[in-house]
């Protein structure tokens, strides 16, 4: 199993204040390197743009982002998930790609890699916010269309 590693650099925007949070990739679901290096390359525009610095680290304490191939039993609609415990927000998120790939209709790549880290932007939103609300428009919206999720303007997933 090949894991990466990210650090997300909070800015003093976000309710985490100057603090460091290791962002580590686990890609159980085998992703393609080249999928794989179009989601880091959204993931650090998308976070980049919302005022988050990002650098690779080790894998340790602060959330855990795990590709899986297809969500659990009887979330066939889920391109993600975000783990709770109460009504918090645990740092251990999901990002299903094969739905993922259904709904935006190719596996290229380039925009399979960009899907996916805008699903993981939403999912990283819930926890940063320790929120499960959704809005109606950018990255916490319920529900994407895949035309959405491949839009040219990594500005509208920006995490607010």
């Amino acid at each position: 199993m090949r894991t990466l590693h990210l650090l997300v650099v909070l800015g003093s925007t976000c309710s985490l204040a100057a603090r460091e949070v290791p962002l580590c990739i686990d890609n159980a679901a085998q992703v393609d390197p080249w999928t794989m290096q179009a989601m880091k390359e959204e993931l650090r525009t998308i976070l980049s743009e919302s005022g988050l610095g990002v650098r690779y680290s080790s894998c340790g304490e602060g959330i855990r982002l795990t590709l899986q191939t297809a969500p659990p039993n009887g979330s066939d609609g889920a391109l993600g998930a975000a783990r709770r415990a109460g009504k918090a927000i645990l740092p251990e998120m999901t990002v299903y790609a094969a739905p993922v790939r259904r709904l935006i209709g190719t596996g290229l790549p380039v925009y399979l890699g960009k899907a996916m880290a805008r699903v993981a932007v939403h999912e990283i939103g819930h926890y940063l916010r320790q929120s499960g609300d959704h809005s109606g428009e950018g990255p916490m919206t319920e529900y994407f269309a895949g035309p959405k999720l491949l839009a040219a303007r990594s500005r509208d997933f920006q995490i607010r």
